[in-house]
């Protein structure tokens, strides 16, 4: 026992406690740790203030300097001592001295040195223990003090707090009513991507199946070569390989036509509004509209003038200085680029749309697929094919950027472009009639011409296929056929425009007013397809003549482009290039030009 704790004294550590068996910490033997001996204290000189063990502590017994120090048990050490700063001033500054002596005639403190040699004569010079001390009221002084210098700190921190809080409650206002309509919108945005979405992998269902079973088969193959691999003999491993190496073969074939990125969805939860606000158009054109509702056609006639210089870019110095013989000229156009299909299958482009980054869109009617083209008619990534070989595709429409929709008899394909040239079905609308051109009527809703249709030959149709008809506008009362008539849209001020390919017209209705107008001109000869030119003016392609005719919305021809083959489909850029497919001989043909006004 008497072993034990000689080594516990003597064991050496830098901690500056020892941690018993039961974890409870005793302390160190203060002058022992000076010479770099961890030895556990058991007493505690109050004098000395600090731990000692025995040993250390019986130089008090040695020294008679130290004998009249209280020891005791380290457990009864005395409560800490608060210290007291009186930052210097107890000590004499002349002497270095403590101070004993305050001389009330010159207020300043002394030592015994200070005090005889320089205030012996001074009347209220005194130990400072004879004077008395009102601690209680120089504490309220300094609290006084200390209360006005916070006073101010407060004031000046405090500068532009007011205006804050005023500010930032209007600020709350303002985000509370912001955040309850982003959650208004992202409601509808989430409810829209989820109706995507399902759409989307509704699309994909039978290949889905196709390859859950192709898996299964794979599965079930792996196991039992593993088997005969580990088990089996030489010939059960040849009959499986030779045995399955064409089914594997065709089932890598299928996989590999697949897609295996992940589709992305966007959606914008915008109003879906079927009509533009009409007090979003020209006051001019309003005035002009609601005028000829009043008082016939010959209205606009007079003032068609007035109209053109409605809009910035319509070239009014072009339209005043032509006359009969002028009017034949063609447009000047420059010519980027051709691009000529002669392989000989059949081909027959008769939809095309730009993207916003001037790529071009097209839809191949014969061979039922659709491709891109860069800004030189080069053929981008792979082609997209309709796998519903009962039916055709006919026209496409680029909407929300890189999205598209293609028209098909009586289906709508919506398509999604990527920045990789890869073009992938995002879902299969079924259609309530036969769709044959589509253009944009706003942000979701498309505006297509119908065929064999008995009631109206255009018709409004959203993002699920729903329809609206224009019941209050005079329409032809004709049944068009397939390509017998095509429609665009003019946003602002809202005028449908409709070709009539054998009677050699084009119709324009405004859909709020009522106003319609037929144009008739020898330039026109079979009328198909149009678009609508960034400045509002409308082309029109003519199959039968060649021509691409370009007219006001009110339907005067303002100029006339001749082209060398026939003409099937254009489209206008958003920075002005035109792009018009077409069938010279047995060829299929796209040419891009860059419009000029002059």
């Amino acid at each position: 026992m008497m072993a034990s704790t000689a080594n516990e004294q003597e064991s050496t550590t830098k901690d500056e406690t020892v941690e018993e068996v039961g974890g409870r910490k005793l302390p160190q033997c203060q002058p022992c740790s000076k010479n770099n001996r961890s030895t556990v204290a058991q007493l505690y000189c109050n004098d000395c203030k600090e731990f000692q063990c025995s040993a250390c502590s019986a130089q008090h017994q040695t020294f008679a300097l130290l004998s009249g120090h209280a020891i005791v048990d380290w457990k009864l050490k005395d409560p800490e001592e608060k210290t007291v700063n009186m930052f210097g001033f107890d000590k004499c500054l002349e002497h270095g001295n403590p101070v004993t002596i305050f001389c009330e005639d010159h207020e300043v403190f002394c030592c015994p040195t200070c005090g005889f040699s320089g205030h012996r004569l001074c009347e209220k010079a005194k130990q400072i223990k004879e004077f008395s001390v009102n601690v209680t009221e120089f504490q309220e002084r300094l609290k006084d003090c200390n209360a006005k210098a916070s006073l101010f700190i407060k004031s000046i921190n405090e500068i532009g707090n007011a205006e804050i809080i005023k500010v930032n409650e209007k600020a709350e206002t303002l985000q509370a009513e912001l955040i309850q309509k982003i959650s208004r919108d992202l409601t509808e945005a989430l409810k829209e991507i989820q109706t995507l979405a399902d759409a989307l992998k509704s699309s994909k269902e039978e290949e889905m199946t196709k390859v859950s079973n192709i898996k299964g088969d794979l599965e079930l193959w792996r196991n039992s070569l593993n088997a005969a691999s580990e088990q089996g003999s030489h010939d059960q491993c040849f009959i499986l390989c030779k045995s399955l190496k064409q089914k594997s073969s065709e089932y890598n074939e299928f996989l590999n036509n697949q897609s295996y990125d992940t589709i992305p969805i966007s959606a914008n939860a915008e109003c879906h509004q079927v009509i533009e606000t009409f007090v979003k158009g020209d006051e001019k054109l309003v005035k002009l509209l609601q005028d000829n509702v009043a008082t016939g056609s010959e209205v606009f006639e007079e003032k068609s003038m007035t109209t053109r210089e409605s809009f910035e870019k319509c070239s009014t110095d072009t339209v005043e200085n032509i006359d009969d013989n002028q009017r034949e000229q063609t447009v000047h156009l420059t010519s980027m680029a051709i691009s000529a299909f002669t392989k000989m299958e059949k081909r027959l482009f008769s939809g095309i749309d730009f993207l916003p980054d001037g790529r071009l869109l097209v839809v191949d009617n014969k061979q039922n697929t659709c491709f891109l083209l860069d800004e030189n008619c080069k053929v981008l990534g792979n082609k997209l094919s309709f796998f519903n070989k009962n039916s055709s595709s006919f026209d496409v429409c680029v909407y929300r950027g890189n999205r598209a929709v293609v028209t098909s008899v009586n289906y709508l394909y919506f398509l999604q472009i990527y920045p990789q040239n890869s073009i992938r079905l995002i879902q299969k609308v079924n259609a309530l009639s036969y769709y044959f051109s589509i253009t944009s009527f706003n942000h979701s809703m498309f505006l297509c011409s119908t065929y064999i249709d008995d009631n109206g030959p255009v018709r409004v149709v959203d993002l699920e296929g729903n329809e609206t008809r224009f019941i209050d506008i005079g329409f032809p009362d004709i049944k068009y056929g397939l390509g017998e008539s095509f429609s665009t849209y003019i946003s602002i001020p809202g005028i449908i425009v409709l070709t009539d390919k054998h009677n050699n017209k084009v119709h324009l209705f405004h859909i709020l007013t009522g106003w319609s107008k037929t144009v008739e001109d020898d330039r026109f000869q079979w009328p198909t397809t149009a678009c609508v030119a960034p400045d509002g003016t409308v082309f029109v392609s003519c199959e039968k003549n060649n021509v691409i005719v370009r007219i006001s919305l009110v339907g005067e021809v303002l100029q006339v482009l001749k082209i060398s083959f026939k003409p099937k489909a254009v489209r206008i850029s958003r920075d002005g290039k035109l792009a018009v497919a077409g069938i010279e001989g047995e060829h299929c043909k796209i040419h891009l030009y860059q419009l000029d006004y002059r």
